[in-house]
């Protein structure tokens, strides 16, 4: 009964096969007729489905690629500016967000949490407007709005003094700080704007050092570790992770010392030549930072004795306590550190691995650099009550081992 229902209402609706046919036909002729002979509905026709066809591609770019798009609309609004002033700050805004937006992708995506991803700008004219911003805000001056170059840099400058490493700031040393304001600013520039760039070297960082030695020597070797990419992958990467351990503490000077300490430490490895290997130090040993690097550079170990070496070093890094383990690889040899580093996913001493590949290094005579960071989590090296025991000397190791040799025994260790 219930077919015949079906039947009989496709029945009503659409009548017999031959009617629905010459309904069809009708109707398509009448809409040609109306299209080809009435105006108006060709106009909307046009309107409604011309206009969302050509503003298409206009969108999908928009969404792949949203800074420079937003560059593009700057120039666009930019040949128009004359006509308002309204329009010229915001090609101006639009601008600046976009170059700076580009930059902090990339920055983003080399230490995570460490840096806000996006950024946004307005203009203030009036002091009501001033008055209503919500605390925190950050206000920069800019005497003329027209001027491209001085609000790329002012922009920033500002970014990088208040927005990166906010946690941290209060333990470092405070020429490292400033230190790493510079280069921050200086790497933010490069991506986008040559004439920005060297307009901060010129007016603000060459100024700001020029009779002050300590600060010119840290802030040449932050440089030379931003151009062998440790800068944001490891250096930048510890001091984030040294804010959110130290975040509520009062400040000491030992942490402030380590800092500038940790900066000379890597400094050593990012300048060390052929042959130096066994000279340069790879462990950095420290109160709140307590690194091991290990270098995968030599693929006539790996060809002879595979990834044995390298895992028994990362196994020996662990079982010393060590915050965090890197390994350092160029060109070829990622596919080594990654195969490396994968061997210990499943390891429970190994909390997260973060995994880097500069593939735009300008130097052509260097292979790009990669870099594996294992995140240890030290409580598995603990029981409930117990602190985890940081290897500081040969005494402490020691130590270490001996508690390592009680634990597989079933013997308890003493809390100390």
């Amino acid at each position: 009964m219930s077919v015949d229902r079906r039947r009989v209402a496709r029945g009503l609706v659409f009548g017999t096969p031959r009617r629905a046919l010459t309904s069809t036909i009708t109707a398509g002729a009448f809409l040609l007729a109306c299209l080809a002979f009435i105006p108006w509905p060709r106009e909307i026709l046009a309107f409604a489905v011309g206009i969302p066809l050509c503003l298409t591609p206009f969108a999908i770019l928009a969404k792949a690629y949203p800074n420079e798009f937003k560059q593009a609309s700057a120039r666009i609004l930019a040949h128009v500016a004359w006509a308002s002033h309204e329009v010229e700050r915001q090609a101006v805004k639009q601008d600046v967000e976009g170059k700076l937006g580009a930059s902090l992708d990339r920055i983003g995506a080399s230490c995570v949490g460490a840096v806000p991803k996006s950024v946004h700008f307005e203009f203030l004219k009036s002091g009501e407007a001033i008055r209503e911003l919500p605390d925190g805000t950050l206000v920069v001056g800019i005497a003329h709005h027209d001027d491209w170059t001085r609000n790329l840099v002012a922009a920033a400058w500002a970014y990088a003094r208040m927005a990166v490493l906010p946690k941290a700031r209060f333990y470092l040393d405070p020429e490292v700080s400033q230190g790493i304001d510079f280069v921050v600013a200086k790497d933010l520039l490069s991506e986008s704007d040559a004439d920005a760039a060297a307009q901060f070297i010129e007016q603000i960082w060459s100024p700001a050092i020029r009779d002050r030695s300590r600060l010119q020597d840290l802030t040449l070797k932050l440089d030379r570790l931003r151009e062998d990419f440790l800068f944001h992958t490891v250096l930048v990467a510890e001091f984030r992770d040294l804010g959110t351990r130290m975040a509520g503490r009062f400040t000491r000077e030992d942490v402030a010392l380590e800092s500038a300490e940790f900066v000379d430490f890597l400094y050593s490895i990012a300048t060390r030549t052929h042959g130096d290997d066994d000279k340069v130090k790879l462990n950095f040993r420290g109160r709140e930072i307590n690194v091991e690097f290990i270098l995968v550079a030599n693929p006539a170990v790996y060809a002879a004795k595979g990834s044995d070496p390298y895992r028994k070093a990362v196994e020996w890094s662990l079982r010393q306590a060590v915050r965090s383990v890197y390994l350092l690889c160029r060109g070829r040899n990622f596919e080594y550190a990654r195969e490396v580093a994968t061997s210990f996913e499943a390891d429970q001493r190994v909390r997260s691995i973060d995994h880097w590949q500069d593939h735009a290094s300008t130097d052509r005579h260097r292979a790009p650099i990669g870099v594996y960071r294992l995140n240890v989590d030290l409580r598995v090296l603990t029981g409930i009550g117990y602190e985890p025991q940081v290897a500081v000397g040969p005494g402490k190791q020691r130590e270490i081992a001996e508690a390592g040799r009680l634990a597989r025994q079933g013997v308890r260790p003493r809390a100390h």
